[in-house]
């Protein structure tokens, strides 16, 4: 065995760990401005490349591998009296000790800064930026996967101004970088514009009225993208705490897409479709909380022959201490997009897939500066086949990943 395997090997049996999980700032009481922490983890992955059933069929193999994952992470934050800077910088390396190739290493780079400014008690605004590059295979926001080498950059502006002492306004401008160096994705390069603005009104004590707007515009890079859209929605809902610890959010409405190209047909592709939010936090103990929602809205299809799909995704979270040192964690999302068919070159006329990610985990602490963790992902894409009018067989995105994980983590 080559002596760089069998070190990896020898640090794999005696140095597991867990990845970070990313904070935002420093634990409470900490005097320091700034916090080091290093995660050692060892992991099995079933499915490293996230490889589909269609792409079995064509010949690629599903691989596994184990690896051995290093990230260090310095955490930085400052507060005056009236602003607050805080910057983050996640290093990520992940050695594949199976995968196929001469290729057994990944890189990843996450830069995350964040000023906060009280004007007056009427009026503050948070700014926040976020770089990234990865390689790691993973799903984003719906059942398309994504892989490296991608680089990405959102920065935000959200201004908060009390009118009145029940009246207020929140408005957000987000703008997100997105690109691949791979070619065969580089149709997906875009900038991503957007606009949020929520009127709120405090109609009772513990209830918040809320009339919201949002605007998007996708601008891909690609010339005559067919994907270039705006979206609009519009929203009325409600915040209420029915403790100062447990809160209910709900929004219902209405969104318009509206596409600059129309289908290969040369059909209209705009859309209108309802849209709801639902969810709910509830920290039932100093240190242990719980979280659901659920979302419907209408998004672009990320398949060709389909113009757009209605998803609805939800989602439950919840980190429970049995004791001061042991916790437990859990997370699952369920995602159904049911594929518009008005407007495709399809036969059948439905197309459904199922994407379901769930994470279990165990966490002691020795110290408040080590701990041990074990855990558990299970990703799965569920999908239907499909037979186009030209008798080429729809793409099978359907595919499963298990990965089992263990480490520790040390904090300074």
């Amino acid at each position: 065995m080559h002596p760089k395997k069998l070190l990896l090997n020898v640090l794999l049996i005696f140095l597991p760990v867990y990845v970070l999980k990313a904070q935002s700032g420093l634990p409470m009481g900490s005097q320091k401005p700034f916090q080091l922490s290093a995660d050692l983890r060892t992991e099995y992955d079933t499915n490293i490349n996230t490889t589909t059933e269609a792409e079995k069929a064509a010949g690629f193999s599903e691989d596994e591998s184990m690896k051995l994952i290093f990230m260090p992470q310095l955490l930085f934050k400052y507060p005056l009296e009236q602003t607050e800077f805080s910057f983050s910088y996640d290093l990520g390396v992940t050695y594949f000790l199976d995968r196929p190739g001469d290729d057994d290493e990944d890189l990843s780079h996450d830069l995350i800064g964040r000023i906060q400014h009280q004007f007056s008690p009427q009026f503050d605004i948070d700014i926040r930026e976020r770089f990234s590059i990865d390689q790691e295979p993973e799903i984003v926001g719906s059942s398309l996967r994504t892989s490296g080498d991608r680089l990405s950059n959102r920065v935000s502006l959200t201004g908060n101004y009390a009118w009145t002492d029940r009246f207020s306004t929140e408005t957000t401008y987000e703008n997100y970088w997105l690109n691949y160096d791979d070619d065969s994705r580089q149709d997906d390069d875009r900038f991503e514009h957007e606009v949020i603005q929520d009127l709120r009104f405090q109609a009772f004590r513990d209830t918040v009225a809320i009339a919201g707007y949002q605007y998007t515009l996708y601008d891909y890079e690609e010339e005559g993208s067919p994907d270039n859209r705006d979206t609009h929605i519009f929203t009325l809902g409600a915040e209420h705490f029915l403790t100062p610890q447990w809160l209910l959010t709900a929004r219902a409405g209405a969104q318009l897409l509206f596409y600059d190209e129309p289908d290969t047909n040369g059909d209209n592709r705009d859309t209108l479709g309802p849209f709801t939010s639902l969810s709910t936090i509830w920290n039932y103990d100093p240190r242990s909380n719980l979280s659901l929602q659920y979302q419907l809205s209408e998004i672009s299809a990320d398949q060709t022959s389909f113009s757009s799909r209605t998803t609805h995704q939800v989602s439950f979270n919840i980190k429970h201490y049995l004791t001061p040192k042991l916790s437990l964690g859990s997370s699952v999302t369920a995602l159904i997009s049911e594929y518009d068919i008005e407007n495709s070159n399809t036969n059948d006329p439905s197309f459904d897939e199922l994407t379901i990610r769930y994470t279990g985990d165990v966490e002691y602490e020795f110290t408040n500066w080590l701990s041990i963790i074990a855990g558990y992902r299970f990703t799965e894409v569920d999908a239907d086949d499909q037979v186009l009018v030209n008798g080429a067989i729809f793409s099978d995105r359907s595919y499963d990943r298990h990965q089992g994980f263990f480490g520790v983590r040390g904090v300074y």
